[in-house]
């Protein structure tokens, strides 16, 4: 790998680094975690928030 390379992959890694601490610190979580309660809250809203278009 050339030096350009290696500085390339080291902004990537920096760049990520980065947005991994603002999403920590702005309480961003990427990942969600799915259980039957979350999934039925979830369909609850969205049936709610269709019937309140009617």
């Amino acid at each position: 790998m050339s030096d350009n390379d290696e500085k390339v992959q080291q902004d990537l890694g920096t760049s990520e680094q980065n947005n991994n601490v603002v999403d920590m610190l702005l309480s961003k979580n990427q990942h969600q975690t799915l259980d039957s309660d979350t999934m039925i809250l979830e369909t609850q809203k969205r049936v709610w928030g269709a019937l309140k278009r009617l």
